[in-house]
């Protein structure tokens, strides 16, 4: 047997080298297997630096991920045996301030907590931009139990975090026109159109840091300049309850969901139906009673749900079948001297159907995004959001964190960010809401937030 060897040759390339030559300029590399694996690095131009950041992971899918959010901006290009790599990682550090009051449910004084926080992500994507074979994996710490929180406090008597991965995907592309169709399979990014304008995106129904699992096939039957028509169409498996033994509602919990996407001008309006099955999987009400696997402790509790015995909490129902409607308005302005500003206005609206109240959510954004790495004034993105989210108008589990942490509440959120550096943003956000239970409960959130990405 042929011993495998693996070269590994590193050139660093300046900003007028990193336009890469076309494959078939390219010398052709030998096999892994013959003569062992050639690598390069690529760094990118400043030009490029945050290129990576804006997009999508799936470039034909709509943009759900906010650029800048952590995904991670480039270290650089690897080719290995040809197939370009992208490496990136991102660092944040958090000062959080949360204060409770009027805790009716409790009969005791106002709570108050503050500390530092931190996020790590460490992110790779393979195959060029055109290529019909897209992948990546994307790893970082913390993340449980809860999977809309990916922020971890400082200390731990200084010991290792625990890592896992939160993405590991990959999209097939099989058409000449790579956005006609594409199928993404494994622990995607969201694919769900939420917003496009600047850093933020909707999290009403799904946190910015939500990566589902399972398959999803987005298809663009129409893409010119001013009229673009999409639909992404998904399956996701939420968990499974095996009945090995178990005394208790087994099974698998899944969604399935549809969003149909129309994009103009100056307006873009989605409408996505989203089908919960299976919700009180993980129940038991026998002598080893058990919470529905949602509703286990760690996760976002603020649905409604129903004591079926001592220590045995479920949902009201075992399905959430909802509709939901985004709507964004943004114009352009041309004004140089301050970044072309960009304003947008988005509003966001649900409904349950399988609930007989609480059923309702809707949140309405206004803001604004201006500057750019090249001009006078760097990238900043400044927002307000009211949300009125009743309790079983989204599945608590996957949404928003900061305003409102799950559903069953009315409040208030603003924010700014702004680039200070190249590879450096400062982010200050501040939440006001009443929430869980039957939004009696205060509460103020105060986020200070320095990334760095790279």
């Amino acid at each position: 047997m042929r011993p495998y060897r693996l070269t590994v040759t590193a050139a660093l390339v300046t900003g007028f080298l990193s336009s890469a030559q076309p494959a078939s300029a390219q010398p052709a590399l030998p096999a892994p297997w013959e003569r062992g694996a050639s690598l390069r690095l690529l760094l990118p131009p400043r030009s490029q630096a945050h290129a990576w950041q804006s997009e999508s992971p799936t470039p034909e899918a709509p943009a759900s991920e906010p650029p800048g959010d952590g995904s991670s901006s480039p270290i650089g290009t690897l080719l290995l045996s040809g197939v370009p790599l992208k490496l990136g990682a991102s660092i944040t550090l958090r000062y959080e301030y949360t204060e409770t009051s009027d805790l009716t449910d409790q009969f005791r004084g106002d709570a108050s907590a503050n500390g530092l926080r931190y996020r790590l992500r460490l992110g790779a994507e393979f195959g060029a931009q055109s290529a019909p074979l897209r992948g990546g994996i994307r790893i970082s710490a913390s993340q449980t139990p809860n999977p809309a929180v990916e922020f971890s406090p400082l200390g731990n008597a200084f010991r290792p975090q625990d890592i896992g991965f939160d993405q590991a995907w990959v999209t097939v592309r099989p058409f000449a026109r790579r956005e006609l169709l594409s199928f993404s399979f494994g622990k995607i990014p969201n694919p769900f159109w939420r917003g496009q304008v600047g850093t933020w995106r909707s999290e009403m129904v799904w946190d910015n840091d939500i990566s589902p699992s399972g398959v999803a096939l987005h298809v663009r039957p129409f893409d010119g300049p001013d009229f673009k028509l999409e639909n992404v169409a998904s399956y996701f498996q939420l968990n499974e309850i095996e009945d090995l033994r178990f005394i208790g509602k087994t099974g698998i919990t899944s969604l399935i969901a549809d969003q149909l996407t129309v994009t103009t001008r100056w307006v873009t309006a989605a409408v996505a139906f989203y089908d919960y099955e299976n919700l009180n999987a993980g129940l038991s009400a026998s002598r080893t009673p058990a919470n529905a696997f949602l509703l286990r402790p760690g996760l976002f509790m603020t649905n409604n749900h129903i004591n079926y015995g001592p220590g045995a909490e479920g949902f009201v129902t075992d399905a959430f079948r909802m509709v939901n409607a985004t709507a964004q308005l943004h114009f352009p302005i041309s004004a140089p001297s301050v970044g072309n500003p960009e304003v947008f206005l988005l509003a966001d609206y649900i409904h349950n159907f399988e609930v007989p109240m609480d059923r309702d959510g809707i949140r309405v954004t206004a803001g604004v995004h201006m500057g750019d790495e090249q001009g006078r004034l760097q990238p900043l993105n400044l927002w307000m959001t009211y949300g009125s989210v009743d309790a079983d108008a989204v599945l608590a589990t996957f949404a928003d964190s900061d305003l409102g942490a799950g559903s069953d509440y009315s409040g208030l959120q603003a924010g700014i960010n702004y680039q200070l550096l190249r590879h450096l943003r400062a982010q200050f956000q501040f939440n006001h809401y009443d929430g869980s239970p039957l939004q009696e409960n205060t509460v103020q959130r105060v986020f200070v937030d320095l990334l760095g990405d790279f």
